[in-house]
């Protein structure tokens, strides 16, 4: 079961690499004739997924590096350093652990937030499906009297 899993796994890099190194070779012969579009178009691509890719992890390293600690938060104390309002604050943000940065910057900037607030944090797993009941993970953060919350939802790659 093993060796044919791998041989499976071999066979599709190289079907794959052999097809493209054929067309890669065809728009070579033809770079005169109007094949350097192609190369133009795919080094084009391939510039803004990789600056895209770049931009990503910096944000996520920057976030990881700037989160607030809970020490800061109890600090704080229930009020939070402003009025609490009825509602519900969802703050999207990629940190599975902490409290993001922006969290604090909403604390000193804005007057009043909500009485609720929950970080919502969306994860993709590497397997094909979460089940339902694993699906979605949710903790307090911090003390009760805090009404902070995070819900981490969680996705398989064949997820709908």
């Amino acid at each position: 079961m093993l060796m044919t899993n791998l041989l499976m796994a071999l066979c599709f890099p190289l079907l794959i690499g052999s097809i493209e190194l054929i067309y890669f070779s065809a728009v070579l012969s033809k770079v005169m004739e109007g094949g350097w579009l192609p190369l133009v178009f795919a080094t084009f691509f391939l510039t803004v997924m990789y600056i895209w890719h770049y931009g990503s992890v910096l944000k996520y390293q920057s976030e990881v590096r700037e989160k607030i600690s809970m020490d800061f938060m109890i600090e704080l104390g229930s009020k939070l350093g402003t009025v609490r309002v009825p509602g519900i604050d969802l703050l999207y943000n990629e940190l599975v652990h902490g409290i993001p940065s922006i969290f604090g910057q909403f604390l000193l900037s804005l007057p009043s937030i909500h009485s609720t607030i929950i970080f919502v944090c969306i994860k993709y797993v590497p397997v094909p499906v979460v089940p339902q009941e694993e699906r979605f993970l949710f903790c307090r953060v911090g003390p009760k009297d805090y009404h902070i919350f995070k819900c981490i939802a969680r996705y398989g790659y064949k997820d709908v």
